[in-house]
């Protein structure tokens, strides 16, 4: 984690968390906006409730202390799940700094990153080209392009995920990007038939509910499987 790597022990870090989250945020209505959204039908997290203030506190330090992404869109649901996993607000935004960190995702959310944004998004159409190349066909039939595998729909991924599956957690963090995009591939494979059936203009939406749906819940094990099977074939990737 970068803060840990800023000298900030385990004992001070409620004391450096503190700081920053007392600090005015530029985000902060941002934040408001956002967080109101958050599983707005799940009761933990409703206006005034504990983890709907946990959820905005750990933003506005967030923000405070990672200048360079501050704010964007997608933290509030990464921190949402945290908060269920971990509960002291000190360890969620220990454990956000650790995420984001891990997997460079300061490319997919700093404002200034515009360059390396691109090159993740190049890289991941590249993969999805040569694996799912025809769910890849259909997109292009339907004049819809890489772009569509966009921060949303992969933060919904990690987020979503986070939720019930702690192992999942455990491949992100060992195994990185390769595990990562090892895994859309084969969520692709694994729904391609239905993906194909839906409408172009519903595609994103439901891409995003597959994720959140009890379907994917039941496959997700068959998934894991067929990912680790998939890079172990793909040393490579």
């Amino acid at each position: 984690s970068k803060i840990l790597k800023n000298n900030i022990s385990k004992k001070t870090l409620k004391d450096k968390y503190e700081y920053f989250k007392k600090m005015k945020s530029k985000y902060d209505l941002i934040i408001l906006q956002d967080i109101s959204r958050t599983f707005p039908n799940e009761p933990n997290f409703c206006v005034n409730s504990i983890n709907y203030k946990k959820l905005y506190n750990i933003l506005i330090a967030y923000s405070n202390f990672n200048k360079n992404i501050g704010y964007a869109q997608g933290l509030n649901f990464l921190a949402a799940r945290a908060i269920i996993l971990f509960k002291a607000e000190e360890k969620v935004f220990l454990f956000l700094d650790g995420l984001i960190n891990r997997f460079n995702l300061g490319y997919f959310l700093c404002i200034n990153n515009n360059q390396e944004l691109s090159k993740q998004i190049k890289y991941c159409s590249e993969l999805l080209n040569k694996y799912c190349n025809n769910f890849i066909n259909y997109l292009k039939s339907k004049l819809v392009n890489h772009d569509f595998f966009s921060t949303s729909w992969l933060l919904t991924l990690f987020s979503n995920c986070m939720d019930k599956k702690k192992l999942y957690i455990c491949f992100m963090t060992i195994f990185a990007w390769k595990f990562f995009y090892s895994f859309i591939i084969q969520i692709i494979l694994f729904y391609e038939k239905n993906l194909m059936k839906i409408n172009e203009s519903k595609l994103s939406s439901q891409m995003k509910e597959l994720l959140k749906c009890k379907t994917f819940i039941k496959d997700f094990n068959t998934i894991i499987k067929n990912t680790f099977d998939f890079m172990e074939k793909n040393i490579v990737l």
